[in-house]
């Protein structure tokens, strides 16, 4: 019997990934992350997706996808740090990702 689930996970900006990998893997597509070569691709688990969205403000631009965004989630974080990623104790977070699961 399924169940309905819902989480709020925080997006973390590490040295292997950022809110790239968490958008692809949220919206079943692949999203080329500008710091690595390869993209993030989970667009095979597809078949599980019913719905996915990006909300944003009335003032954004319809050409703003999830490349963009995901691009300039990681970009704005990386402009405030002082300390490299991989010698912080603590996850820079750039948002928040909200995942509900409803049954059929």
């Amino acid at each position: 019997m399924a169940i309905t689930f819902a989480r709020l996970q925080p997006v973390r900006l590490t040295s292997r990934s950022g809110a790239s990998r968490l958008l692809a893997y949220t919206s079943r597509s692949a999203i080329r992350d500008p710091r690595f070569r390869k993209p993030f691709d989970y667009a095979h688990f597809g078949d599980d997706l019913a719905h996915e969205e990006i909300v944003l403000p009335d003032d954004y631009p319809l050409t703003f996808d999830r490349n963009t965004l995901a691009a300039a989630l990681d970009s704005a974080e990386l402009k405030k740090l002082r300390t490299p990623i991989h010698r912080r104790k603590r996850g820079v977070q750039v948002g928040l990702a909200l995942t509900v699961a409803l049954p059929p």
